[in-house]
C-alpha cells in the first residue's frame, strides 16, 4: 500500500532499552531480515552454552554488552543472577534468551526463543517454527506447540489449535508432513473452541489440557527413521508376541 515508504526495525529489551535497529525495504524478505545495528555505546554478540563467544554461521543465545542495562529484577535476586552479569572485557552483559544466527556477513538473525528450544529424538527444534507451519493451513487461526516429557523422560510434542471449521488430526499430520522433517510433526493435535490467555492476554502455556483430557486428542504412530529403529522396533513386537 505504501512502496515509498521505508520501515525501521527495532530490537531491544525492556532490561537494556532498545539495543539494535535496522531499515528495511521492499526487497528483503522475511528470511534475511536481523535484529540489526547495535546503537552506540551498545555491543550486541552471540553466547553457546559454555560461556564461549559464537563464531561464523554458529547459534547461541543473544547477549547485550553496554552501561544502559537494569541493575536487575525487582525482588528477584534468582532470575537476576542468571542474566544479569559482569565480564572484565565487555563489562555489564545481559542475557536476552533470545536465540540468533551468526550470518556470513556479521549480522545476527533472530532464531526465536530460547525458552521455546526443546530436544525431540535428538533433534533440537524451535517450537515457533511448528507454529508457524501450522498458522499457514487454511483453516487454523490459532497456534500452540509445546514439548512434555513422557515415563521415560524423553520429549513428545502436543499441538494446540482453534480452527475456523472442521478439521481432523490426520489432515493436521499429512499436512505438516508434507512441510517439515517428521521428527517436528506433534504426537498430538488438540483442537479448543480458544486458547487460554493470562491476565495480560498472553497465551497460557501452564492451564493447556494434558493430551489424555481431551476427547479429540490420540497417540500417533511414528514409523523407524532407519534401520537401527526399525530393529528396535521388531524386537520390542517380537517381545510383545510372546508375552
Amino acid at each position: 500500500y505504501f512502496p515509498g515508504a521505508r520501515l525501521a526495525h527495532m530490537y531491544g529489551q525492556t532490561e537494556s532499552s532498545v539495543s539494535g535497529i535496522c531499515a528495511l525495504t521492499p526487497r528483503d524478505t522475511f528470511d534475511d531480515i536481523t535484529i540489526g545495528e547495535p546503537l552506540d555505546e551498545t555491543k550486541i554478540f552471540l553466547m553457546d552454552d559454555e560461556g564461549e563467544t559464537v563464531e561464523e554461521m554458529g547459534v547461541g543465545e543473544i547477549v547485550v554488552a553496554c552501561e544502559y542495562i537494569a541493575p536487575g529484577y525487582w525482588r528477584d535476586e534468582e532470575n537476576s543472577q542468571k542474566v544479569f552479569l559482569h565480564d572484565k572485557q565487555r563489562g555489564r552483559l545481559y542475557l536476552t534468551g533470545d536465540m540468533g544466527r551468526l550470518t556470513a556477513e556479521g549480522t545476527i538473525k533472530a532464531m526465536g526463543r530460547k525458552d521455546f528450544q526443546v530436544k525431540i529424538r535428538g533433534f533440537r527444534i524451535e517450537l515457533g517454527e511448528i507454529e508457524t507451519g501450522l498458522l499457514q493451513h487454511y483453516a487454523v487461526k490459532e497456534a500452540i506447540v509445546i514439548a512434555r516429557p513422557d515415563k521415560s523422560g524423553d520429549n513428545y510434542l502436543s499441538a494446540y489449535i482453534v480452527a475456523s471449521q472442521a478439521v481432523s488430526s490426520e489432515g493436521m499430520r499429512d499436512y505438516l508432513s508434507g512441510e517439515l522433517p517428521d521428527y517436528m510433526v506433534p504426537r498430538y493435535f488438540i483442537f479448543m473452541e480458544k486458547l487460554p490467555v493470562t491476565s495480560t492476554g498472553k497465551i497460557d502455556r501452564q492451564r493447556l489440557p494434558e493430551p489424555g483430557e481431551n476427547p479429540e486428542s490420540r497417540p500417533v504412530y511414528v514409523a523407524p527413521a532407519d534401520e537401527i529403529e526399525e530393529k528396535v522396533r521388531a524386537i520390542i513386537l517380537d517381545n510383545i508376541d510372546r508375552h
